[in-house]
């Protein structure tokens, strides 16, 4: 099969993936409409509010009318697919003045420095003692860092912060309990860059120390996988360098199932924010989500679970391309 045949299979298989995620999306936000008979409009409009408003509401909303029938419903939810497609998420049910959009572009920034620093970092630390530790398997070095690293990565992320709030912050008074920066805000930016960076470097040491022991882990055995292959042996048998053998040869093919970790690590990073933000009280995207989960705003949590799922789903199809460019045999058949 061609890259071609490959990556039409892919993108089909990704679209309809896209759908199946938009109709169980529908569904589940709806149960209460389904299972019970409420009226849509019941659960998101206070009862006694006026009717006029709840005119506009159902128009600003887009809900379907009491007792609607099936026409109705499949109007709704053409509607709802076409919405999301086209990222037209509409209002937040709990601040009708905010659009679901703004909100999150307004969440989005801190999420993506801290979690998106602290995942960058792990993935690098993680690779590089992989590689170190891979290369000497049985040492005293590698038993020391497994062990060190099987320990951090059975542990919460949200424990390891709370420890370093406690001991960091209440104690030793070196980091800020919590918050994204002071407040009110620095006006100088260079000060105001330092005061975000102190603020946040808890929060990233404490994801940096539970997440690199997995990248490390893999990256080591796919080391000493690769190096018990006859190439390698070939290589050795021509009396190249032991580091030559092991960047020019062995990473290459180490590399490949690494590939998936960084991309999915990346997709990722505001799914492991929504109680690492709750801890830190950080007003990014995981607090926005556990906010509009408990308070019934389901209009923010159904697109938050729509992105969520949308980027597992880009994740994935970006996986598959770069891993079947690096490595032709995963496209064949």
């Amino acid at each position: 099969m061609g890259f071609k045949e490959f990556l039409v299979r892919r993108l089909i298989t990704m679209t309809i993936t896209v759908l199946i995620v938009l109709t169980f999306n529908f569904i589940v936000f709806r149960l209460p409409i389904f299972l019970l008979g409420l009226d849509p409009a019941d659960i998101v409009i206070p009862p006694d509010a006026d009717p006029v408003q709840k005119v506009l509401l159902r128009k600003m909303w887009n809900l379907p009318p009491k007792n609607a029938g099936w026409c109705a419903w499949l109007n709704y939810y053409s509607t709802y697919i076409t919405n999301l497609i086209t990222f037209n998420f509409g209002y937040s049910l709990l601040q009708p003045t905010w659009s679901v959009s703004t909100l999150i572009l307004r969440r989005l920034p801190e999420t993506i420095i801290i979690f998106g620093t602290a995942t960058i970092i792990s993935i690098i630390i993680g690779i590089r003692l992989g590689v170190q530790v891979g290369a000497k398997a049985g040492s005293r070095l590698d038993v020391a860092l497994v062990s060190i690293s099987l320990f951090m990565y059975s542990l919460p992320a949200y424990w390891v912060g709370l420890l370093g709030i406690l001991f960091l912050s209440s104690y030793l008074k070196i980091f800020p309990i919590s918050g994204f920066q002071t407040v009110p805000p620095i006006k100088d930016s260079f000060l105001l860059t330092v005061d975000v960076i102190w603020h946040i470097s808890l929060p990233i040491i404490s994801m940096v120390l539970v997440s690199f022991g997995y990248a490390l882990l893999l990256m080591r055995n796919n080391l000493i996988t690769v190096l018990t292959e006859d190439f390698i042996l070939t290589a050795r048998a021509k009396g190249f360098d032991e580091q030559y053998v092991l960047y020019r040869h062995a990473l290459k093919n180490a590399f490949i199932p690494m590939v998936v970790i960084v991309v999915f690590s990346i997709a990722f990073i505001w799914t492991g924010a929504i109680i690492t933000e709750q801890v830190f009280s950080i007003p990014g995207m995981g607090q926005l989500f556990y906010q509009a989960i408990i308070q019934y705003d389901w209009s923010v949590a159904e697109a938050l679970f729509y992105l969520i799922a949308l980027s597992t789903v880009i994740s994935m199809f970006i996986v598959d391309i770069v891993v079947a460019i690096i490595d032709p045999r995963i496209r064949v058949g």
